[in-house]
C-alpha cells in the first residue's frame, strides 16, 4: 500500500493501528480492512485472532519443513557437496547453511541447494519443480532444465542474482534479457 492509498483509506475509516507489521482498520461501515484489503472479519480482535493464529500456522509448517530435511543423513548432504565442490572442506557449519537454505527456499543458483531439494520432492508446489520464495514475498517456480540455464548463464554474476532475488518483477525482467 503507498502512501496515498493509506491516507484515502484512513479518511474512512473510524480506527486503525499498525500490528505486528500490519495495518488494521475499522471502517465507518463496520468493515474490518487488514493491509488495504476487506476482510470478512467482524471485529479487530478477530483480525488479530486470525493474524496470530496464521503465524502459529507458518511456525509449525516451517518446523514440519525442517524435520523432513534433518531426516536426511547427514552424510548424503555431505556427498552432494562434495560432487559439485571438490576442494571443500565440508563442516557442520557448512551443512547447517546448505539446509537453512534450502528450507527458507531462498533463490540461489547453487546445484546443492537444488539436489538437496531434490531429497524432499513432496515440499515444492508442483511436481517437477523447485519453488523459490523472493524478497517480496512472491515465489517463483523454474523446472530444472530452467534452473539450469540460468545457473550456466549467471553464476558468477551474483549482483544480477541478487537483484532477481529482490521482487517478482525483478526476477522476471531479467529473465527476458538473458532469454532462458
Amino acid at each position: 500500500m503507498n502512501y496515498k492509498q493509506l491516507q484515502s483509506s484512513l479518511r474512512k475509516c473510524v480506527d486503525y493501528e499498525y500490528w505486528k507489521d500490519h495495518v488494521i482498520e475499522f471502517s465507518k461501515e463496520g468493515v474490518v480492512v487488514l493491509d488495504g484489503k476487506e476482510t470478512i472479519f467482524e471485529s479487530v480482535e478477530e483480525c488479530k485472532n486470525y493474524l496470530v493464529k496464521e503465524e502459529e500456522s507458518q511456525k509449525i509448517h516451517h518446523t514440519i519443513e525442517r524435520d523432513c530435511y534433518y531426516k536426511i543423513p547427514e552424510n548424503k548432504i555431505i556427498n552432494i557437496i562434495k560432487e559439485n565442490y571438490e576442494n571443500v572442506k565440508v563442516t557442520n557449519n557448512l551443512i547447517e547453511t546448505y539446509l537453512d537454505i534450502a528450507i527458507n527456499k531462498k533463490f540461489v543458483l547453487d546445484e546443492v541447494v537444488l539436489e538437496i531439494r531434490k531429497l524432499n520432492p513432496h515440499l515444492n508446489l508442483i511436481e517437477n519443480r523447485y519453488d523459490f520464495v523472493l524478497n517480496d514475498g512472491n515465489t517463483v517456480s523454474l523446472n530444472e532444465e530452467t534452473f539450469k540455464n540460468i545457473n550456466n548463464t549467471l553464476k558468477d554474476n551474483s549482483d544480477v542474482i541478487e537483484y532477481m532475488r529482490e521482487s517478482k518483477e525483478n526476477f522476471m525482467q531479467a529473465l527476458r534479457y538473458i532469454e532462458v
